[in-house]
């Protein structure tokens, strides 16, 4: 799952668009998940919302990654 927030920030009045994708059983498993912090994040999931419309599909390799159990 991927939300996107709009969080400000105040000293500069900006507003930025931050994305955070959580696995499925996230709200419901007891499990940790390592966290991984990538910046350029219009780049990571969408490819409509990405420079040149490629996405890095960072979403499908993490899910992938979880279901052969490497996350």
């Amino acid at each position: 799952m991927i939300e996107t927030k709009e969080i400000t920030i105040t000293p500069f009045e900006r507003t930025r668009t931050v994305r955070v994708y959580t696995p499925a059983d996230y709200e419901t498993s007891e499990k940790r998940y390592p966290v991984l912090y990538m910046h350029d994040g219009q780049n990571c999931f969408a490819d409509e919302e990405a420079s040149y419309n490629m996405s890095w599909r960072v979403g499908e390799y993490l899910e992938f990654r979880r279901r052969r159990g490497k996350l």
